[in-house]
């Protein structure tokens, strides 16, 4: 089951940043911002701040930043997904 997980996040990553062309917006020191985290690792996370809307709009985080869980939040389509906040350092 984590495999088919990280097999399909990894699949909407690339659709998202290969369909606009464009990279992820980046954070600047004071940026505070809400979505679902869709990837974190090497000091660099990625937050999808329209986690309801089909299509994705990325902004990228660079240690130092801060998360904090918010728990689940309820999408409009009766969906949900697990809400972060994180500011950027």
């Amino acid at each position: 089951m984590q495999l088919r997980s990280a097999t399909i996040l990894l699949i909407t990553l690339l659709a998202c940043s290969a369909g606009m062309g464009q990279s992820p917006a980046q954070a600047r020191a004071g940026d505070v911002a809400e979505g679902v985290v869709t990837q974190e690792g090497n000091g660099v996370l990625l937050l999808n701040v329209a986690p309801c809307k089909p299509q994705a709009q990325l902004l990228q985080f660079h240690n130092p930043y801060r998360r904090r869980d918010l728990g689940q939040s309820p999408c409009p389509n009766g969906g949900s997904y697990a809400k972060s906040s994180v500011e950027q350092q």
